[in-house]
C-alpha cells in the first residue's frame, strides 16, 4: 500500500501522544508529537481508528500508533523566500471569532475592509464598522480565559485593515535561511512560532519599518493620523510581575474629539505626551489601570506606531 501523509491537527493542539499500542489505557507513551507535526501512515492497526505511523523528531525516525481522529490529509506546506509576511496557513479549516483557532487569520468575510489606497473618511468609516464586526465583547476568540487575548485581537484588526502584524513570526533559523535566498515552509513550532505581546514590541523594534510602520512620540500626531484612517498601534513590554507578565497592545482607532474609546464602552484615559491628554483605542481585556503603562510616556519598552 502506498504511503500517505498526515498532520496532527487542530484536535490536539498540546500533542499527540505516539504509542507503542493502539492503547490509550496504558504507559506506553513514545513520544509526543507536536501540533503540525507530519506523520506517514504506514497501515491500519486492528483496533479501529488506530493507525501506524512514521514520523522524524530531533533527526530521528520513531514509529508507533495514533489516534486517526487527531489526524489530518497533510497539503504542501505554504513556502517563503526572503523574509516576508507570514501566517500560518488555514488549509480549508474555518477560522471565525466563534472559535478558538487563534494562531490562524479569520476566514470569515467581513462586511467592509479598510484600503491604504482609499481617502481618509472612507478608511475611518471602514475601520468603525470592523470595529463593531470583531464584537469583542462577547466573540469567544477575543474573551479572556486567565490572560487577556489583546494580540490576537490587534492581528485580526491589522489584518483587516491591510496593515501587517505577525501573529506567528519566523524563527531565527529561518530567517537566516530566508536572507540566505532560500526557500522555507511554514511549519508551526518548526520555522515560525507564536508571538505575544511582549515579542511584538521586539518585533516592531527590528521589523516594523521593514513592513512599513513608523514610531512617533507624540500623542497628538497619533490620534491625528488615526482620525485620518491609518492603522496606529501601542504596544509596550510588561515589567516583571505585571500584566500577566505579557505586555500589552491596542489600537489606536479614529474618533472625533479624541476621546478615548474602547471596543466595549466608551472611556477616557489621561496621557502624560504631547499635546493630546486622551487618546481612542479599541482593545480586549483589562481595565484603564493595567494598560496604564501604554500612555505614561513611551520609553524604549514602549511604542506608538502609525501604517499608511
Amino acid at each position: 500500500m502506498a504511503s500517505e501523509k498526515y498532520k496532527v491537527n487542530e484536535q490536539a493542539l498540546l500533542g499527540l501522544n505516539l504509542r507503542s499500542a493502539p492503547d490509550p489505557t496504558v504507559d506506553n507513551v513514545i513520544a509526543v508529537l507536536p501540533f503540525g507535526q507530519e506523520v506517514t501512515k504506514l497501515e491500519e492497526s486492528n483496533v479501529p481508528n488506530w493507525w501506524k505511523v512514521q514520523t522524524t523528531l530531533s533527526g530521528a525516525i520513531a514509529e508507533g500508533f495514533v489516534n486517526k481522529k487527531f489526524l489530518s490529509e497533510a497539503v504542501e506546506p505554504t513556502s517563503h523566500q526572503g523574509v516576508g509576511p507570514v501566517h500560518l496557513p488555514t488549509n480549508n479549516m474555518s477560522v471565525t471569532r466563534q472559535n478558538k483557532q487563534q494562531a490562524w487569520p479569520l476566514t470569515e468575510v467581513p462586511p467592509v475592509k479598510r484600503h491604504a489606497a482609499d481617502p481618509p473618511q472612507t478608511r475611518a468609516a471602514a475601520i468603525a464598522q470592523l470595529i463593531d464586526w470583531f464584537k469583542v465583547g462577547s466573540s469567544p476568540r477575543y474573551l479572556p480565559v486567565g490572560a487577556t487575548f489583546c494580540n490576537i485581537y490587534a492581528y485580526d484588526y491589522c489584518y483587516m485593515t491591510e496593515a501587517y502584524l505577525p501573529r506567528v513570526w519566523w524563527t531565527q533559523q529561518a530567517i537566516i535561511k530566508l536572507e540566505q535566498g532560500q526557500t522555507v515552509a511554514v511549519k508551526y513550532g518548526v520555522t515560525v512560532y507564536e508571538i505575544m505581546a511582549n515579542g511584538l514590541n521586539e518585533w516592531f523594534k527590528d521589523w516594523g519599518e521593514h513592513f512599513g510602520w513608523r514610531r512617533t512620540f507624540d500623542l497628538t500626531e497619533l490620534q491625528d493620523a488615526a482620525n485620518q484612517g491609518k492603522v496606529c498601534i501601542t504596544v509596550a513590554r510588561a515589567k516583571p510581575g505585571s500584566h500577566h507578565g505579557h505586555g500589552h497592545i491596542v489600537a489606536v482607532v479614529p474618533f472625533p474629539g479624541r476621546c478615548a474609546r474602547t471596543a466595549r464602552s466608551f472611556k477616557r484615559c489621561k496621557a502624560r505626551l504631547g499635546r493630546t491628554t486622551t487618546h481612542t483605542w479599541s482593545r480586549v481585556g483589562g481595565t484603564m489601570e493595567r494598560t496604564r503603562i501604554l500612555v505614561i510616556g513611551f520609553t524604549i519598552k514602549c511604542a506608538a506606531l502609525v501604517r499608511s
